[in-house]
């Protein structure tokens, strides 16, 4: 139930909007179950050794019951330990647990994998570090538990060591103007050397920055990993292609 302390204005003051948002966690029904969104603190789950007043669970409740993915934080209070899925059960009381993906760290304490939730109701995105929590590696998956992009570290030196991104000397070189073929794809504020696998049809190369390809290039390649098209990007604007003859068939 949402509360307004200003039920006639179009535009609520600053303390209306926290009541309604405060109001809309850890709700329970008319017949006592929990539904919706809730936070569990260490004084709810006092067998969980986090302390009092940090959070030791969060996640959604439907008819009291835990549905779809749940954080699980540490004995402090705020570090995600792990993540851990849930599905309705509607002969029972409790729902059942599917999976859990556990978090790790290296030993200086930063994050080594982290996972988080995704289109996949039973499998979890991933996110791989190193020691300073640069991005290695980056996994997500579609609705069926299918990779569908993968996004992979690399250094500079290596771009061109991938054999079947070469440009065959037999490419037709291709000019475009005012074309937009690079920033369909926005990565959410990437920064940094990557290959970005999207999936094993699309390849991006190079150095990103705030989400797009900066300088590099985008490999389209067909069923059996073949290079029909290479698109040459330099700060930031599409400059030529390379057209395979194996794309000229099709």
């Amino acid at each position: 139930m949402l509360v307004y302390s200003q039920a006639d204005t179009l535009l609520p003051d600053i303390d209306t909007f926290i009541v309604v948002k405060k109001d809309t966690i850890n709700l329970v029904d008319s017949l006592g179950k929990r539904q919706g969104k809730w936070i569990l603190l260490g004084a709810d789950l006092p067998e969980s050794g986090v302390v009092s007043d940090g959070k030791a669970e969060e996640g959604l409740y439907l008819d009291n019951q835990k549905v779809g993915p749940w954080k699980r934080y540490d004995k402090d209070g705020y570090t995600v330990n792990a993540l851990i899925y849930y599905k309705f059960n509607p002969t029972g009381t409790s729902a059942t647990r599917t999976a859990i993906f556990p978090n790790k760290f290296h030993a200086n304490g930063n994050r080594s994998l982290f996972h988080y939730p995704g289109k996949c109701p039973i499998k979890a995105n991933q996110i791989r570090f190193d020691e300073n929590e640069n991005i290695l590696e980056l996994t997500e998956y579609d609705s069926l538990g299918n990779e569908m992009i993968i996004i992979t570290r690399m250094e500079q030196t290596a771009m061109d060591e991938l054999t079947y991104f070469t440009v065959a000397e037999n490419f037709s070189k291709l000019k475009e103007e005012n074309i937009d073929l690079i920033h369909h794809f926005d990565f959410n504020g990437l920064n940094g050397t990557y290959v970005i696998d999207l999936n094993h049809k699309i390849f991006q190369l190079g150095e990103f920055k705030n989400g797009l390809l900066w300088n590099g290039k985008q490999c389209e390649l067909d069923d059996v990993m073949n290079l029909l098209e290479a698109r040459f990007v330099i700060n930031g604007v599409y400059m030529y292609s390379y057209i395979s003859p194996i794309k000229g068939m099709n």
